[in-house]
């Protein structure tokens, strides 16, 4: 404006300059008005909301109060009023504002845009929403409310109704980029991975500068295995910042998924040197040195994790793991204290698969797994799959990660060869890696079709296992290394059912049926097994005749046992050995002169803690053994020369009970009070030999101390099991089948005749 139009409006051109943005010259304009009319209720309202945008909301509050003071008639004083004051976190005060603007105008839709802000300020987010329906129903097209509306619906976890929202404010502006991440945050947390990474690649070609969507959308790609896009992506938000913590803890996450573990370490290294107790940071530091072999120095990073972050439960999940794997047990009891004081809390949420090895019962065991659950969002969600028209044959499809040389594959490719073709056609999905071995060759040939789907997202399995008309598809992994739960929460198959690889119960409300024995899982533990039990006939734990034979039993001496000597016997991994149970055996060592204890070696640091411990108790630590991995053939060729098997507890053997047995050596057991516990006791029942489960540790001792000095009697053991083993149901492997084939056709009945899953007990077929 010239002078003489300030002359004849000056309130005017210091609008005008308010507007162009030249606040201090607009402001000494307001300041001379006042000067001359200190009651001019505009220059007062228009210098207070000046000052709220120059970040000074305490004069704003008093020059907007002057203005109302002279005349309280209208609402966007008010409305400023309650800006100015939700700026100094004054939230009632503000709201009170709000409202009263509402009073002298009730169709504003800023007011209830605002009182919305401010209820979600106040955590008060169910009436936030609310405040944010009202304004976007009196205008439509206000977009910020219509934002902000599905950013209080995405924090009430009703997700589907936070996309819609996201939804209409990019059908009003496309090119919002907020809306685009953040749609892509719904659909994340949906596990709706490659729409998610869709939207976040939009909000980076509207932002490429924003920081947030191309760490999330390296994370997603990373979650899809499209690994190199991925650290394309972080590398992109590193360069943006590379003094990013999250980035660099990001990048080396996904640098460590793709094997490229010297990267991903310089990368946690690197975000240290920033901030050296960053606790995802340690945790992710951790994971590689873990993978690389440094386990003292990853049980540090975890354990230094948890004192920064006393709830980082994954880390505590990971410094249980090594610390047991090591037998480090002082460590071990520190780390259970935090874990009692979790589930006091009910806050129990480690990873399942590190809860089962701990003394807790089955309802502490469940509570864990659902909370587990529950952190990552792993719960039903409807895809739309439709269910397959019933055929002549039932498909049925086996998914694990592990159809490779590995235990599972060993156990159950036999049953799998003698399921009947004229009624089932079985598929196997693995989405583990391809180690190339024999063991790889030899299960894939056991399916009807085997696809190989390490490479696809836990949805584009999902597709798969749909499209291929699946009826029952059976996870063999459930809170196991690498186990893939997400892609059953669509439920692509209608019915899906748990088994073998997991000891204990999914907590999951995607998967329908456990398959379990009488032993393992009695009708009381239904409970607290959030999947209808199934009880097969006799043992559950599947097991086969077929296994390698090694050309001969190699000699004490080749074995590194002594030449004479009772030699006790146990080859489960060492994370299973606890404190109470090998003080027992060091006692039975004492007792028997002359005899040693045969262990699975591999790990240095198990092995200088354990014989710290035999030194403790005054037993001479040459008298542990320690037996080096082997192939399986060479590996049970061994066991000849053992006397007996001991037992673990809480977690049993599995595979080694079922070794030992089927080399004829006797294995003494403690009965445990939940599934993991009891899957010895389950083998010893088939084959005749309850009378080797012991009710407690105390009579656990003073059996494996009776056989000791009963050679007689363990030679009979021996003979009997050796005899039962060609007979016994605990190696048949065709009356497995049949057996399990029994369950899938009762519980695919049950689903096309429209009943709900529940437990049942299939009837053994005659001897």
């Amino acid at each position: 404006m010239t002078a003489g139009a300030d002359k004849r409006n000056p309130l005017a051109e210091a609008v005008a300059l308010q507007q162009s943005g030249a606040l201090d010259q607009a402001a000494r304009l307001y300041l001379r008005i006042l000067q001359r009319a200190p009651r001019d209720f505009n220059a007062l309202h228009f210098l207070g909301i000046l000052r709220l945008s120059q970040g000074k909301p305490g004069e704003a509050v008093r020059l907007i109060r002057q203005a109302l003071a002279v005349d309280a008639r209208f609402a966007d004083a008010h409305l400023n009023l309650g800006n100015a004051l939700a700026a100094l976190a004054q939230f009632d005060p503000a709201l009170a504002s709000y409202r009263q603007a509402l009073l002298l105008d009730p169709n504003l839709p800023q007011a209830h845009y605002n009182i919305g802000n401010t209820l979600k300020s106040l955590g008060r987010i169910e009436d936030a929403v609310a405040a944010y329906r009202q304004a976007v129903r009196l205008a439509p097209n206000y977009v910020e409310a219509q934002y902000n509306l599905g950013n209080a619906l995405q924090a009430l976890e009703r997700l589907d109704e936070a996309l819609a929202g996201y939804d209409r404010v990019l059908a009003l502006k496309p090119d919002h980029g907020g809306a685009w991440l953040n749609r892509g945050n719904v659909l994340r947390l949906s596990h709706r991975i490659e729409l998610a990474a869709a939207s976040y690649q939009r909000a980076v070609a509207i932002n490429p500068g924003s920081l947030d969507a191309l760490n999330n959308l390296g994370n997603v790609l990373a979650e899809l295995k499209h690994f190199e896009p991925a650290i394309a992506a972080l590398r992109q938000a590193q360069n943006l910042d590379p003094r990013s913590v999250e980035t660099l803890v990001n990048l080396a996450s996904c640098l460590r998924s793709a094997g490229r573990l010297d990267e991903a370490t310089a990368s946690c290294r690197a975000a240290l040197a920033i901030t050296p107790d960053a606790a995802d940071a340690l945790y992710n530091l951790g994971l590689v040195l873990t993978d690389q072999g440094g386990l003292d120095e990853a049980l540090g990073c975890f354990t230094r994790a948890l004192e920064q972050a006393p709830e980082h439960q994954d880390a505590l999940s990971l410094a249980l793991s090594i610390a047991d794997r090591c037998c480090a047990w002082d460590e071990v009891a520190t780390l259970e204290q935090r874990l009692d004081a979790h589930l006091a809390r009910g806050g129990l949420a480690i990873d399942p698969f590190y809860c089962l090895n701990r003394r807790y019962g089955a309802r502490e065991q469940l509570l864990c797994t659902t909370g587990f659950l529950a952190r990552r969002g792993l719960r039903f969600r409807d895809a739309g799959f439709r269910s397959p028209a019933p055929g002549p044959k039932l498909r049925i499809a086996y998914v694990s990660a592990d159809f490779r040389a590995h235990p599972m594959s060993l156990l159950i490719g036999e049953m799998i060869r003698r399921h009947d073709r004229s009624e089932f056609e079985v598929f196997g999905l693995s989405h583990g890696p391809d180690d190339g071995s024999a063991a790889r060759r030899e299960i894939a040939g056991s399916f009807d079709r085997f696809l190989d789907v390490a490479a696809e997202s836990d949805a584009g399995i999902a597709r798969q296992i749909n499209a291929l008309g699946i009826d029952i598809a059976i996870d063999l992994g459930g809170h196991t290394r690498d186990s893939r739960l997400g892609i059953f929460v669509s439920r692509p198959a209608p019915v899906q059912v748990a088994y073998l690889g997991f000891a204990g119960s999914c907590g999951a409300d995607f998967i329908d049926y456990i398959l379990a024995d009488r032993y393992v899982l009695p009708e009381d533990q239904q409970a607290w097994t959030s999947e209808r039990i199934v009880h097969l006939p006799e043992c559950y734990f599947v097991n086969h005749a077929q296994r390698p034979r090694a050309a001969s039993v190699p000699s004490r001496a080749a074995c590194g046992l002594p030449e004479t000597g009772f030699v006790f016997c146990c080859f489960n991994n060492t994370y299973k050995i606890k404190r109470p149970v090998f003080a027992i055996w060091l006692r039975l060592l004492a007792a028997v002169p002359g005899s040693v204890l045969w262990l699975l070696g591999g790990n240095s640091e198990a092995e200088r803690n354990l014989r710290a411990e035999a030194i403790a108790a005054g037993v001479e630590p040459a008298r542990l053994v320690f037996a080096p991995r082997l192939p399986q053939a060479e590996h049970l060729a061994r066991h000849g020369q053992a006397d007996l098997f001991l037992d673990t507890l809480p977690c049993n053997a599995h595979t080694t009970a079922g070794d030992a047995l089927w080399t004829g050596l006797p294995v003494v057991t403690c009965a445990g009070s939940t599934l993991i516990g009891r899957a010895a006791g389950s083998m010893l029942t088939t084959l005749g030999l309850a009378e080797l489960i012991a009710p407690d540790l105390g009579a656990y001792e003073a059996l494996a101390l009776e056989l000791a000095g009963n050679p007689a009697r363990l030679a009979g053991l021996h003979c009997v099991i050796e005899e039962r083993r060609e007979t016994s149901p605990l190696f048949d492997a065709a009356r497995y089948a049949r057996h399990f084939e029994a369950a899938y056709r009762i519980m695919a009945s049950r689903y096309r005749a429209g009943e709900p899953p529940a437990g049942f007990a299939v009837p053994a077929l005659p001897h």
